[in-house]
This record gives structure tokens, C-alpha cells and sequence, in this order.
């Protein structure tokens, strides 16, 4: 990861932030001093939140770019799953923006169920767009959540359209202390990181601020 000028030369900001994966998982132990990257099969390249924590309500905000030739669907040898934005918990993801390329091809914001120690399961899948439809261009993301365990909300704008609008649960049950924001792309649980085809990501203007406005 690292700024560069926007090599795109569409971008809302002079320079941006890449995202690189390779074929290379790390050996970094995880909080239980024996679980690393590579227990899972997977690779990263990720900023991570100094703060644990959000406050009640917050909106976040960013521009993202996906190359034409980023691995779409079965094109993503190693098969797995993406996840281009989370808000963890240290165990699970309260919510996270994913796709996983040897089921789909849409892009999806998945909320978590833990099954012990760094292991979850799928609660809510609510679908975001096609992936295919967001190559080669700029996409702008704007989040509100409000953070709860049974009256929470999610709402998610894809460049100024409204397509999520989840009410209920937003907080992992049992993990509901720790929340902190992490972007960039993480590439879990594939079928060996040997196969992982590489490719970039770019984001700017990652924010967040107590309304809507404040955050443009």
C-alpha cells in the first residue's frame, strides 16, 4: 500500500492510495499468538482504524477504484472472497462490503454470525451492484450506521443511489465492544494463495464525520 499520483487520471483527488495483492499470505500471528494469514489461505493489503471503537451513529465515506482487468468471478483463480471495507470486531466483521468470485459476480455488504475463535458464518447478504458494472471507473460509497444490537441501521449509497437500506441487528452478537474500520482488500480463505491472480485497488477521500454533509 502506499500514495501515488492517480494513475487513472479520472480520480476526485490528484493522488490516491493503492492496494496490492500477490500470490503471498503473512506469517504475522493473529491476537492468539498461532492463527496467521496463511493458517486461512489468505492475503491482505489494509489500513486499519487506530480506534476500537465508533461512535452510536456515524457516516463514512469513499472513492474506489476497480481496474478493467481486475480478476472478476471465476477470472479469480484462487477462488475465496473480497472484502474492500469492514467494521470489525477483532473475531468477525460487523458488516463488510464482499464478494465472493466462485459464487458471484455482484458485490455485497455481508453482516456475521461468529463460530468461535476467528471463524464466522453468513448472517444477511445485501447485495450492492454487479462488480462487471463498476471496472474501469471511479465508484463513490457513502455509509450511515447506526450501531445496535437489535435496532441498528445500514444504509449504503452507491454514486448517490440508495441501495441498501437494512434495519435490525448491526453489531456481531458477543463481540458488540470492539468496532473498528479497516479498507483496502483483503483476500480470505482461498483455495491456496499460490493461485491468487494479482491485481490493484485504489481508493481517496476516505472519511467519516457525524453527517452527510460534513462528509462531502
Amino acid at each position: 500500500t502506499g500514495v501515488i499520483k492517480d494513475p487513472t487520471g479520472t480520480a476526485p483527488t490528484e493522488k490516491v492510495r493503492f492496494f496490492r495483492i500477490e500470490p503471498v499470505c503473512s506469517t504475522t500471528k493473529y491476537g492468539d499468538g498461532k492463527s496467521s494469514d496463511c493458517t486461512y489461505n489468505s492475503a491482505r493489503s489494509e489500513r486499519t482504524q487506530r480506534s476500537s471503537q465508533q461512535p452510536s451513529e456515524r457516516w463514512y465515506g469513499w472513492s474506489f477504484y476497480l481496474p478493467e482487468d481486475f480478476p472478476v468471478g471465476k477470472e479469480q483463480k484462487a477462488g475465496g472472497a473480497y472484502t474492500f471495507g469492514q467494521w470489525h470486531n477483532g473475531h468477525c466483521p460487523h458488516a463488510a462490503i464482499m464478494n465472493a468470485p466462485s459464487e458471484t459476480t455482484m458485490l455485497y455488504v455481508e453482516t456475521s454470525v461468529p463460530q468461535g475463535g476467528y471463524d464466522c458464518g453468513r448472517d444477511k447478504q445485501l447485495p450492492i451492484a454487479d462488480m462487471r458494472t463498476l471496472l474501469g471507473k471511479w465508484n463513490k460509497i457513502e455509509v450511515y450506521a447506526k450501531w445496535g444490537k437489535t435496532d441498528g441501521v445500514f444504509c449504503l449509497y452507491l454514486n448517490g443511489e440508495l441501495v441498501i437500506d437494512h434495519q435490525g441487528r448491526t453489531l456481531t452478537s458477543g463481540y458488540e465492544d470492539i468496532n473498528y474500520f479497516k479498507y483496502g482488500v483483503y483476500q480470505c480463505c482461498t483455495k491456496g494463495v499460490e493461485l491468487i491472480t494479482p491485481y490493484e485497488v485504489y481508493y481517496t477521500n476516505v472519511k467519516s464525520a457525524k453527517t452527510r454533509e460534513v462528509l462531502q
